[in-house]
């Protein structure tokens, strides 16, 4: 008589673990990376990374905030007006990425738009690797170009993609920031994975991975004279020396399961102080996910060795209290 309460918390826990592993393939995070001046509904897990355009005359290098999920590049291009080779005005923005895309994709006009005021234009893309989207907008700071590019087959997602993209970042109706967003309805079949358009600015280390160098978080690898590994610093426990740590979200399943605990995560924190890898280490399963989501948003104070800023690996701990 005793074993079915035993049979039922096991089946209230298996039912909660396989909810968490459904939800990772349909859970979008509200990003408002600090330093823009825009939020948006993303896949998780993304990067941030610099990436190499050729813009007429010049290679421009803007923040790309990126992630290929299932066959589909979402990404917003940032380029920065302080940069001396930034374009001045959104037509020489336009000029400038088909200049970037070259013979990859075609840029076709469709409509201008406005977001939050603000003037833009909305593009169709063409090309080998897939179809996709792009708006581009101009803010006092900053021009930004809002992309999917891929699997013909993901317009509702991309949809959702483009039409989360806000200049309102304190908007009450938005998603909290930090909080997972459920578009289970947005997904879509399996696909070869677009190559990416551009290559990155710089070479950077896999963390864990001694014998192997790519071009950036999330690249492919590179090998031959031209591959140089950049210094990367150990760090140990980085709790105390980040400037922002955002708290992690306790998420329902993990709570119906009574899971809690120190939950450990091993990060790579780029040159600017941003957080570029997130791999859980330790730690309750149901509990690994937020915090690796956390640590994605956390933020640190640029290391420098020898005068010159460097990468950071080591650990940020999040301890689940049962309340």
């Amino acid at each position: 008589m005793r074993s079915r309460p035993l049979y039922s918390t096991l089946f209230i826990i298996l039912a909660a673990a396989i909810a968490a592993a459904q939800q990772v393939q349909r859970a979008w995070l509200r990003i408002q990376p600090e330093g823009e001046e825009f939020a948006v509904h993303m896949p998780e897990p993304h990067w941030r990374i610099r990436r190499a355009l050729p813009f007429g005359g010049a290679t421009l290098k803007p923040i790309s905030f990126e992630v290929t999920n299932r066959g589909v590049l979402f990404s917003v291009l940032s380029f920065s007006k302080s940069e001396p080779a930034a374009p001045k005005t959104l037509d020489a923005l336009v000029a400038g990425l088909r200049t970037a895309f070259g013979e990859r994709a075609a840029l076709e006009f469709e409509r201008e738009v406005k977001l939050d005021g603000r003037a833009g234009m909305q593009f169709r893309l063409k090309g080998e690797g897939g179809r996709g989207a792009a708006r581009v907008y101009e803010t006092e700071r900053h021009f930004y170009v809002v992309m999917t590019y891929g699997h013909a087959e993901a317009a509702a997602a991309s949809a959702h993609f483009q039409n989360s993209f806000t200049f309102d970042t304190a908007g009450a109706d938005r998603v909290p920031l930090g909080e997972e967003v459920d578009v289970s309805d947005l997904s879509v079949s399996p696909a070869a994975t677009p190559a990416p358009l551009w290559p990155p600015a710089g070479i950077a280390p896999v963390v864990g991975v001694a014998s192997r160098t790519i071009e950036g978080a999330g690249a492919p690898a590179t090998s031959g004279a031209g591959a140089t590994r950049q210094k990367i610093v150990s760090g140990g426990v980085l709790n105390g020396k980040a400037v922002a740590k955002p708290v992690p979200a306790y998420p329902p399943v993990a709570k119906a399961a009574r899971a809690d605990g120190t939950v450990t995560v091993q990060i790579l924190v780029d040159e600017e102080g941003y957080v570029i890898a997130a791999t859980p280490v330790s730690g309750h399963p149901l509990l690994q996910r937020p915090a690796a989501l956390a640590a994605r948003q956390a933020r640190f104070t640029p290391t420098l060795l020898e005068g010159q800023p460097v990468k950071v690996s080591g650990v940020i701990t999040y301890n689940f209290v049962l309340q």
